[in-house]
């Protein structure tokens, strides 16, 4: 382990259970909201390697104290983070890993599946049985959704609207002869 934080010897304590969270305070010390990101990032790179058990991973989030809305929301970005990282064929193991311990940490409520769903991969979230009805219908949805928000057009009905400024503009563009405005009577005559 090369993180500080996420010792070899604090691994092998979470794996014997002789660490364990506690309602009294945090068990494990040191860890605090301004290095919170590093310990969440070091516990999931101990996970997918296989040093840490999936299930102790949760146990050792709640023995550090952490709960709350901002934990859940920097848990969920480095899911994310680590989900990215660990793309393709020679990462499976691994990837499983981050599976196990991300179903954990829902299933404990350290984060939740709407977060994750607004930060993760299609992939990923299929992996983690989060979509419903598999990538193909959620792509096929995706696509639908995307095209109505961008490419719909608002239409107007210029006949039930006020025609009062319209008419003007149309009648003083539509002089012409003798009677034409010129670029010096134009802000008069619109007004």
């Amino acid at each position: 382990m090369t993180d500080s934080l996420v010792t070899t010897s604090l691994v092998q304590k979470l794996n014997s259970d002789k660490i364990v969270a506690s309602d009294a305070g945090p068990t494990i010390s040191g860890i605090n909201m301004e290095n919170m990101r590093t310990y969440l990032l070091g516990l999931c790179w101990a996970v997918t390697k296989g040093n840490l058990m999936p299930e102790k991973f949760v146990v050792a989030v709640k023995a550090a104290g952490l709960s709350g809305v901002e934990v859940s929301n920097v848990l969920a970005d480095v899911i994310w983070f680590m989900g990215v990282s660990l793309e393709g064929v020679e990462h499976q193991e691994e990837r499983a890993r981050l599976v196990e311990m991300t179903k954990e940490a829902t299933q404990a409520s350290v984060t939740t599946t709407r977060q994750l769903q607004e930060r993760c991969e299609i992939e990923f979230l299929d992996e983690l049985g989060v979509i419903a009805g598999g990538t193909a219908l959620f792509q096929k949805k995706l696509v639908k959704v995307n095209t109505k928000m961008v490419y719909m057009q608002n239409k107007f009905n210029l006949l039930r609207e006020e025609s009062e400024g319209y008419s003007k503009l149309v009648t003083t563009l539509a002089r012409f002869g003798s009677d034409a405005i010129s670029a010096a009577t134009m802000d008069a005559e619109v007004q």
